[in-house]
């Protein structure tokens, strides 16, 4: 029986320390650049391949916080709790309320308050090194166009984030243009009129019962 207690601990004591271990290797971004400056020159690109799941326009209704039209500027770039990645804070001006089904109930009073969306992904200087981590498929989002995004809200953080990287629409020449780079999204979304666009999402909206 001891031999077996004795066993289980040692087991477990190597789990806990293959995993710390496996942590242990994950650099910091101020760790991977200085390594970058030592070997090469010019900014160091860091990429993520993820799994994208692109959901029919009804579903991304029914999920989303809130659905709007918008411009958006970044506000601020900050680390992630291991400092090995980097998020970016948005601040969106509504063109357009499209649905927002369940409001949010803001922190900060009084006035109104902004609109904020967190992306993965930015760009940061450590180390005299500009770092650049992004989605290989979905940069950040694009500054001084309109967009349509489909969000859900973070009550914690009093933020939104993108319900997925298939639910933000650039709006060029009066047509939609998913922002993620997949020939799965664009052959559902791709180049449908702006117009049409709006009335499949208040078709959508009406529908599921939703608030517009």
């Amino acid at each position: 029986m001891m031999r077996k207690h004795g066993l289980t601990m040692l087991m477990w004591s190597l789990a806990v320390s293959a995993v710390a271990a496996q942590d242990a290797k994950v650099p910091t971004l101020a760790e991977s650049a200085l390594l970058h400056r030592t070997t090469q020159q010019g900014p160091l690109y860091i990429e993520r391949i993820n799994d994208h799941i692109v959901l029919p326009l009804r579903d991304m209704v029914q999920r989303s916080d809130l659905i709007l039209q918008a411009l958006v500027r970044p506000r601020r770039t900050y680390l992630s709790d291991n400092q090995s990645w980097l998020y970016t804070e948005f601040e969106a001006t509504p063109i357009r309320i499209l649905a927002q089904p369940r409001p949010r109930v803001p922190q900060q009073q009084p006035g109104p308050s902004p609109i904020l969306i967190e992306q993965s992904g930015g760009s940061a200087v450590f180390n005299g090194v500009e770092v650049i981590v992004r989605d290989s498929e979905f940069h950040l989002l694009p500054t001084g166009e309109p967009l349509v995004l489909f969000l859900t809200y973070d009550e914690k953080n009093d933020r939104y984030r993108l319900l997925g990287s298939a639910s933000a629409f650039a709006v060029r020449a009066s047509r939609i243009v998913p922002l993620l780079k997949s020939h799965v999204v664009e052959a559902e979304f791709g180049g449908i009129p702006y117009d049409q666009f709006i009335r499949d999402i208040q078709e959508n909206v009406q529908a599921t019962g939703l608030k517009r």
